[in-house]
């Protein structure tokens, strides 16, 4: 199953948004887009698919954080998880570094 959705991934060019100067969000990021992150400064990706990132998306200096959700509106996703994210993406701030978070469509 991984391997026909990261086949519909390839087909869309990589982007990101920034949020603020430290936070960006984007549509499900693959090991050839690593260099892309590392650029910016990225440090930590947060994946909220329940698709595991590529194994590439951990090596230093990124690190991945697995948020594992199925978001929809009956099944939203979980306050533990968000919070998760929230408390680990504010350690990576106050080092001064950024952080993605990506779920499959962005």
């Amino acid at each position: 199953m991984n391997f026909i959705f990261r086949y519909l991934k390839k087909r869309h060019p990589f982007e990101y948004s920034p949020i603020t100067d430290q936070l960006y969000v984007a549509a499900w990021p693959t090991g050839e887009d690593y260099d892309v992150l590392k650029e910016p400064g990225v440090r930590l990706v947060i994946n909220m698919d329940w698709v595991p990132a590529e194994k590439k998306l951990n090596e230093p200096p990124l690190s991945v954080l697995a948020l594992t959700e199925i978001d929809t509106p009956l099944t939203p996703m979980s306050m533990e998880n968000i919070w998760k994210g929230v408390d680990r993406a504010q350690e990576v701030f106050d080092e001064g570094d950024r952080v993605m978070v990506y779920c499959k469509g962005g």
